[in-house]
């Protein structure tokens, strides 16, 4: 059977929007597209031909941050200002939707088109996960909501702070987390800019995820 993850590049490569969708409705959704049955567009996604002319969408999104960070090279402290496109659909959406609607339709917008790994400028390689996923969409603020559609970009153009031993604010060891590595990223919304900082969280055998960003400060 097809990858689910496929499901969505596909839709999104029809025009489909699959805001709170299941991957089952979503293969639904594409083989009425189609006009074919569900099993004959799993099939069609496990093809050899589909395999090789088709990126995933976490390719294409990391080809496209590539892109938008040379041509618009703009820096403020040295960092380069990842500019957040109010002009897009998912944006669109947080603009109709409650702040608990907003952090719902976040979280599924990483999980379904930014899981994958990006490198930092200092050259460590962070995928982002589930548990960032969770993390930084469990909250209502709008600025931190909204900059969560761009992480791959911000991820690739933060500037590393320091790194640090994962503890608790009663002091007591992180239990997933050996430690904490800090990068500085500067975000436009709008006629607004701010500072932030990205959280890496560190296991103990060294791998590495998304954890958080959070500490922002409008400039």
């Amino acid at each position: 059977m097809a990858d689910n993850r496929l499901a969505y590049g596909i839709a999104k490569g029809l025009g489909i929007d699959t805001t709170e969708m299941s991957p089952k409705e979503v293969w639904e959704a594409i083989a009425k597209k189609k006009g074919v049955s569900v099993e004959q567009a799993q099939k069609q996604a496990d093809s050899t031909e589909s395999k090789d002319s088709r990126k995933s969408t976490v390719e294409k999104l990391q080809e496209l941050t590539k892109a938008r960070a040379s041509k618009d090279n703009v820096k403020d402290d040295g960092i380069e200002v990842v500019e957040v496109d109010l002009t897009i659909d998912i944006q669109k959406q947080f603009d109709n939707a409650t702040p608990k609607e907003r952090s719902k339709i976040a979280y599924n917008y990483i999980m379904d088109n930014l899981r994958g790994e990006y490198e930092t400028i200092d050259g460590r390689k962070v995928p982002i996960e589930k548990i960032g996923a969770d993390k930084i969409t469990h909250n209502y603020y709008e600025p931190k909501i909204r900059s969560s559609t761009e992480l791959g970009l911000l991820l690739q153009s933060g500037r590393f702070i320091e790194e640090k031993p994962a503890k608790k604010e009663n002091g007591d060891s992180h239990k997933q987390f050996s430690s904490f590595a800090y990068y500085k990223v500067i975000i436009a919304i709008g006629k607004n800019k701010y500072s932030a900082v990205l959280n890496v969280g560190i296991r103990p055998d060294k791998k590495c995820t998304l954890y958080d960003i959070n500490q922002f400060i409008e400039i």
